[in-house]
């Protein structure tokens, strides 16, 4: 290299040594004016050494120059590589560490600019030269790096663009198909057309295969990104989805979780396995992520139950020696595999880990949420799950409640930890994440029928005796003071889902006169962190919920008191701002998006997603039920004495049915809510596809009338020049062929003179059958000669025909006929010329006739001199004719 650019560039002196641009400059002239191959691609190769160097420099004056090279001379593979690659390092900071990046992407913009720049490149890669193709995938995946958006656009839009991609797959060379794994994972970002391309070109059992050939989760890199081009193609496309589970490609991954066996030890989890079975639960949470459409959704994960992979995750869930990362990871996605599916929830509930003693599924994820020790990500991960046990099963919220209910069937002899008392010991524990999980998932658990059955839970507290579960919450807000505010927010939650929709529970909470207090007293406080404002503003809301499903049965508080309570201590704007800051705050927006929620620390827990769904529905009510001071109230019942159970179950009986009616008027409202939800992204994107396509159509119209009017100019302009200049070539030759036929007409005319004056002379000393033959041969070719005039004066009509219609010729049908006729003319020129050559010959046969019996003339009278008879004597004029003739006849012949 050094070499070629000494001999390019001069000498390597240093004080004469050229600058970088110098340097670039002289080869790019070298590279543009040499004539010869081999210069040109010395040139290109050392601007390639140079454009790591110096990529700015190469990327401002070589970039046509690169272009042009491939352009032209494509057929050189050197050539090529040579200019890819010099393109590729002017374009990716990666590449060349001196490259800046903005820089790169504005080379990037001036590239793809030019449409044809990006199909060039497409085209390109069906060279299966290795110093050609890879450079070539190599570059289409820094132009997808640098402008997205464009360079999908041209892939589009250029024919078989993506099949060229897809192609790349099956390359045999590992470095080459590795490569067109990143260039197709930044093909499919965010581009559903391509994704649907991609998708139905076989690439899932493609990706899959690679997945299967590198060692499934054991394999490197490359398993890695063939799984992230899998999320790709499934996130928020639901085409894709309902491909990939139709064609069966759900069974197909079963063999990547057996491969993993029961966890094994923490030595054999190797970073890359880590990554590697993260991703592929990534895959399957994109398959059954609540925000897909609820249809799509159940149908896989019955899909999952079916293929036994559920199976396999809740074994891997429980194996030891996971990490935790991974394990945080297969919770959330047993999750979102049982959330609102019944099957699959009666599945997880008959799972026994392998422990000692036995305990179910939910008793050990409920222990893993209340241990202190575990990493918060894992407890929250173990409370999602055990939210979506619950989710619309009221089988599974009854099992749960029950074990908090007083029950005479449990053995002393035998005791065995509840789910109940695993909630209730992380309730009221030290630990105030313990308090906030164990709150959230009893609110959770309950429904319009369990929660006046809450009511008769039982604790024996040390110092204070029996008391109910409603009394020991609300005296551990009121009375402890160093409450933590996660402990404070997750009571404040669990009353808020008890005391809504049940009025029994409201009017057990107000009679005790200490609640009321100690809510407004909470109100009345200004707290400058975000966390205890929240805490103040829930004070708020369990107020209004007491007022809102106040039925009027307690004594201690009537609706009338707590509006004006509100008023008077609170105000009313002070009360509704409180409202809506809860649903304005970052942490109810957080927890709102999704049902599943993350946090790194305690601090960022605050809400979770079934609150913000209760919340939402409530606070409209809330708000109605403030503004209606003149509206009648019912009629005031009896209080309802704590201790009795059996008057609690009779007020239930009586508004059962109502309760029951609005629940499932709610759960079908939410069902509609959502199937609209689905319909409307469904309306959306077919919305868009259409107006895509619109756009496509009217665009290929305009481009078709465009090219049946050249076609029209083409074919009434461009063919009618060339049959015109047809004609004109065809009229010359007649013309010469007229002037010929009438010089051999003149020709035989002389012949006929010629050989009537033979006869008259040499009929008593001749042969008289020589003459009378040569007398026949005379008169058939004059025969002969006036056939081919009549055919001659056949063509000129024709080409008179043909001369005269020819411009007025204005359709294709008229060309084609004038062409059919132009062929029919070429043919009998081609006859005319073939029988003129024949007669040429029969005219030179008989003259070479004619001076046989000119010499055997001449040698009769020599011997008729020679013997002394009298010869007669020729006159000299017509002698000296003939000779003239006989020298013009020899000349013709010659030539």
């Amino acid at each position: 290299m050094a070499g070629i650019l000494k001999t390019f560039l001069g000498s390597s002196d240093p004080e004469n040594q050229p600058s970088g641009e110098e340097m670039i400059a002289k080869l790019k002239t070298r590279a543009t004016t040499s004539t010869q191959l081999e210069d040109r691609r010395d040139a290109l190769r050392g601007i390639r050494a140079l454009s790591k160097k110096y990529p700015r420099e190469v990327g401002s004056l070589c970039l046509e120059v690169l272009v042009g090279a491939v352009q032209n001379d494509r057929t050189d593979s050197e050539v090529v590589g040579y200019a890819l690659e010099s393109l590729w390092n002017v374009m990716d900071s990666q590449q060349s560490p001196e490259l800046e990046p903005d820089v790169a992407i504005q080379v990037s913009k001036s590239f793809v600019k030019t449409a044809e720049h990006v199909t060039m490149i497409l085209n390109i890669l069906e060279d299966f030269e290795f110093q050609v193709r890879r450079p070539a995938t190599c570059l289409l995946t820094t132009l997808l790096k640098n402008c997205l958006a464009q360079v999908q656009e041209a892939v589009l839009v250029s024919p078989m663009g993506i099949s060229r991609v897809m192609d790349l797959l099956s390359d045999s060379r590992e470095v080459v198909r590795n490569d067109a794994l990143l260039l197709l994972l930044q093909l499919t970002r965010s581009n559903r057309q391509i994704q649907k391309i991609v998708a139905f070109d076989n690439a899932f059992d493609r990706l899959l295969g690679v997945i299967q050939d590198e060692g499934w989760s054991d394999g490197g890199i490359v398993v890695e990104d063939c799984l992230m081009i899998i999320h790709n193609l499934l996130g928020g496309n639901n085409s894709n989805q309902a491909f990939f589970r139709e064609a069966s490609h759900i069974q197909l991954v079963v063999p990547f979780f057996q491969q993993l066996g029961a966890g094994g030890d923490s030595t054999s989890w190797h970073q890359q396995r880590v990554t590697n079975v993260r991703y592929m639960l990534l895959v399957l949470r994109t398959l059954v992520s609540p925000s897909n459409p609820q249809q799509a959704t159940a149908t896989c994960q019955k899909s999952v139950l079916q293929c036994g992979l559920l199976k396999l995750l809740c074994e891997f869930m429980f194996a030891s020696g996971v990490p935790t990362e991974i394990l945080v990871d297969t919770i959330t996605t047993v999750a979102e595999v049982i959330r609102g599916c019944e099957g699959n929830q009666k599945f997880f509930e008959e799972v026994t880990p392998h422990t000692d003693p036995p305990r179910s599924a939910i008793l050990a994820l409920l222990m893993s949420m209340v241990t202190e020790k575990q990493p918060l990500p894992l407890r929250l991960a173990a409370l999602y799950c055990f939210q979506s046990y619950v989710f619309r099963r009221e089988e599974g919220q009854n099992k749960i409640i029950n074990t908090l209910l007083p029950s005479t069937t449990s053995s002393p002899s035998q005791p065995q930890i509840t789910a109940g008392q695993v909630l209730c010991a992380g309730l009221f524990g030290s630990d105030p994440f313990s308090n906030w999980s164990t709150a959230t998932a009893i609110a959770c658990s309950l429904n319009t029928s369990l929660k006046p059955q809450l009511l008769r839970v039982q604790l024996s507290m040390s110092g204070r005796g029996q008391v109910t579960l409603l009394q020991q919450i609300t005296a551990l807000l009121s009375e402890k003071v160093d409450l933590k505010v996660q402990t404070k927010i997750g009571l404040l939650i669990l009353l808020c889902c008890w005391l809504g929709e049940c009025s029994v529970a409201v009017t057990q909470f107000l009679n005790d006169s200490a609640n009321v207090m100690f809510l407004t007293g909470q109100l009345e406080q200004h707290h400058t962190s975000e966390l205890e404002q929240l805490g103040r503003d829930m004070c708020a809301a369990l107020l209004g919920i007491c007022l809102a499903y106040h039925d009027g049965s307690s004594t201690s508080y009537t609706p009338d008191t707590l509006r004006q309570i509100i008023d008077h201590r609170i105000g009313r704007d002070a009360f509704s701002q409180s409202l809506a800051h809860i649903s304005s705050s970052e942490f109810f927006t957080s927890a709102s998006k999704s049902p599943h929620l993350s946090a790194e620390t305690l601090d960022q827990v605050c809400f979770d997603h079934p609150f913000t769904v209760f919340f939402r529905q409530v606070s409209d009510t809330i708000l109605r039920a403030l503004d209606n001071s003149s509206a009648p109230q019912p009629p005031v019942q009896n209080g309802l004495d704590a201790n009795s159970s059996t008057s609690i179950e009779d007020h239930d009986s009586i508004v059962s049915q109502y309760k029951e009616l609005i629940r499932n008027l709610d759960e079908d409202l939410s069902s509609l809510r959502e199937k609209y939800a689905a319909l409307e992204a469904t309306s959306q994107q077919d919305g868009e596809t259409i107006r895509e396509q619109g756009r496509v159509i009217v665009e290929l119209k305009e481009q078709l009338v465009v090219v049946r009017e050249m076609e029209r100019e083409v074919e009434g302009g461009s063919e009618s020049i060339q049959l015109q200049q047809q004609v004109t070539t065809l009229q010359r030759m007649q013309e010469a062929q007229r002037q010929e036929l009438a010089v051999k007409s003149v020709t035989v005319e002389q012949l006929e003179r010629d050989l009537e004056e033979a006869h008259r002379s040499q009929v008593p000393r001749g042969d008289p059958g020589e003459v009378e033959r040569l007398r026949e041969e005379v008169l058939q070719l004059k025969a002969e000669n006036e056939a081919l005039l009549t055919e001659k004066s056949t063509l000129d009509a024709q080409l008179t025909q043909v001369q005269s219609c020819q411009l007025s010729q204005s359709d294709g049908a008229e060309v084609i006929e004038l062409q059919k006729q132009l062929a029919q003319l070429k043919t009998s020129y081609q006859e005319a010329k073939t029988d003129n050559k024949s007669l040429e010959k029969e005219t030179n046969d008989l003259l070479i006739l004619l001076a046989e019996h000119d010499a055997r003339d001449k040698k009769y009278r020599r011997l008729l001199m020679e013997n002394n008879i009298p010869v007669p004597e020729e006159d000299e004029s017509e002698e000296e004719e003939e000779e003239e003739e006989e020298d013009k006849e020899e000349g013709e012949n010659s030539e």
